[in-house]
């Protein structure tokens, strides 16, 4: 499926390939909590399970999987490209680690479809929660006072970074 999406990245464009893999995700885990909450351990719900961990699996092969390396490979000014690729692929394997090695403890810990919930209520943007923190305190996430609603200014987007710290 990874090839399939390198081959529609140029024709499809990266945004649509992105709604359509994170739709079919979303639709497939909640496919699988279903089945896991209400099926118990019959034929059909172990189907849906299998069905829907396949579609889970394609949908992450044609969007999330092949776009993040493009993504990490292309935003980064050219002077500080390849630490900065290398630090967001560092932080990828380390998260990706964290999560292979806490996933058995939350299963055991909220079951399988409670586990599912609770990535299920996660919101689609991180930067929700950071600019959500950030106007409880009056200012943006990088520290500008007053650029969100409801901070005492004007509803602008933060600029955009153009230059990362040096790196040591």
């Amino acid at each position: 499926m990874t090839v399939v999406a390198l081959r529609l990245l140029d024709r499809a464009g990266r945004r649509t390939l992105l709604m359509i893999g994170v739709s079919g995700m979303t639709v497939s885990l909640i496919a699988l909590g279903a089945a896991f909450e209400g099926g118990g351990d019959s034929t059909a719900a172990s189907v849906v399970a299998i069905a829907s961990l396949m579609a889970y699996v394609a949908s992450f092969a044609i969007s999330l999987g092949p776009i993040f390396w493009l993504l990490n490979a292309e935003i980064y000014p050219l002077g500080v490209r390849s630490k900065a690729a290398g630090i967001g692929t560092m932080a990828n394997w380390t998260f990706n680690f964290i999560v292979s090695l806490t996933f058995l403890l939350l299963i055991e810990a909220l079951g399988r479809s409670g586990l599912l919930a609770l990535r299920l209520d996660r919101p689609a943007d991180p930067g929700l929660l950071l600019e959500a923190g950030a106007r409880d305190q009056g200012q943006t996430a990088r520290g500008h006072p007053g650029l969100l609603p409801g901070a005492g200014g004007s509803a602008r987007r933060p600029e955009r970074l153009t230059t990362l710290p040096e790196c040591a």
